[in-house]
């Protein structure tokens, strides 16, 4: 019995009674020197961000500087975590930041689906350039290892060539690093799975399947569901689960899930690509993590 079997054989009864970027190895081609900046310690053991006095915010139109009329988390108060951001700034008692080769990672009010405000992140080029906010501990992994996840996301102005990464949720996998995540080849998301192993030994870059275009300069509702027991991935775009996309144990190689110890959500650029100096923008609102499917309706 391999020391990954007794660990969930001990989940389990508790739950009865809940890069090609791994912070251990980054894909080679990444960009040059120069290491993450992070901040902040996510402790607490649930987490919900309120929105200002009374729970509600006033709007002047979706998608710009302000969204739809937005009650807060206190909706989801039940979530393991929700995140609205309308405090106006990163929490660091749910997330570390982390930036590298002048990135920004900021709560901003220049654009946000609900209410004022919505978190920005800006990457100056694609050399190995990242911005990421990361909820770590927090009592991670949920139950069963079932993680869901709702992000609305709106990417402004154009997708990178290059490879780059949205969302990562990765852990320990029998003493190596794992990665289920949503990758952008060309502006065509895809599910992708990392180690080490399968990067030098089976496909560069990770087992992946594509694909969906990635709209731009509008907000999508973005859905997903990695299965640690199943060895699972799905997606939902404003909805709409697509199937190309989805992993259900049955792959060879198998996607062998890790214990989902860290969440990821920002931009991760891979490589570097001439005349890419302009810059590229991303912005997330109303996000929640939890152990069952949360809706973009909600």
């Amino acid at each position: 019995m391999s020391r990954r079997t007794l660990w969930w054989g001990l989940v389990a009864l508790v739950a009865l009674g809940c890069n090609d970027d791994v912070p251990a190895a980054a894909e080679p081609g990444a960009g040059g020197s120069g290491g993450d900046v992070t901040g902040g310690t996510a402790t607490a053991d649930v987490a919900t961000t309120s929105a200002a006095a009374g729970g509600e915010t006033t709007s002047v139109g979706g998608g710009g500087v302000g969204g739809v009329d937005s009650v807060g988390c206190e909706q989801h108060a039940d979530r393991w975590l929700c995140d609205d951001f309308e405090a106006g700034s990163i929490d660091p008692s749910r997330w570390e930041t982390s930036v590298r080769f002048g990135s920004t990672v900021e709560v901003t009010s220049e654009r946000a689906r609900e209410g004022m405000y919505g978190l920005h992140v800006h990457l100056p080029s694609t050399n190995g350039a990242n911005g990421l906010i990361r909820a770590l501990g927090l009592g991670l992994p949920l139950p069963n290892n079932s993680l869901y996840g709702r992000a609305w996301v709106y990417v402004e102005g154009e997708f990178p060539p290059q490879h780059s990464r949205l969302i990562s949720a990765s852990g320990d996998l029998d003493g190596e690093t794992a990665a289920y995540r949503l990758d952008v080849n060309q502006g065509e998301l895809n599910s992708r799975y990392f180690t080490r192993h399968i990067h030098d030994n089976v496909q560069h870059g990770g087992l992946k399947k594509f694909g969906h275009a990635m709209p731009l300069d509008t907000w999508m509702c973005i859905e997903w569901h990695y299965d640690g027991v199943q060895n699972g991935m799905r997606y939902w775009f404003d909805g709409s689960l697509v199937p190309t996309m989805t992993v259900d144990g049955s792959e060879s190689p198998l996607w062998e899930a890790p214990i989902f110890g860290q969440v990821e959500l920002g931009w991760h650029a891979y490589q570097g690509g001439a005349g890419d100096a302009q810059g590229y923008d991303v912005f997330y609102d109303a996000v929640v993590l939890d152990a069952e499917r949360i809706g973009c309706g909600q």
